[in-house]
């Protein structure tokens, strides 16, 4: 099972929308709003790394209203 975080930036007034939207897509575990340099924090969690991008890439990155995002792939040591 890979997992990834995501950072999310979001337009102004358009916070509640998105996570609405974020929470339909397919792998997507929890998402938190939280403060600071980022808006939203998505863990997605997949059998595969393609699975995951695809959810990132086809579906958050697509969301309208989401301004950019960060992604940090879960290395397991």
């Amino acid at each position: 099972m890979e997992t990834v975080y995501v950072l999310v930036n979001v337009e102004s007034g358009s916070l509640e929308n998105v996570v609405k939207k974020m929470k339909a897509l397919e792998n997507v575990k929890d998402i938190a709003v939280v403060t600071g340099a980022y808006d939203i924090l998505v863990r997605i969690e997949g059998e595969y790394i393609t699975d995951i991008l695809t959810t990132i890439v086809r579906g958050i990155r697509q969301i309208q209203g989401v301004n950019s995002t960060e992604t940090l792939v879960v290395v397991n040591i």
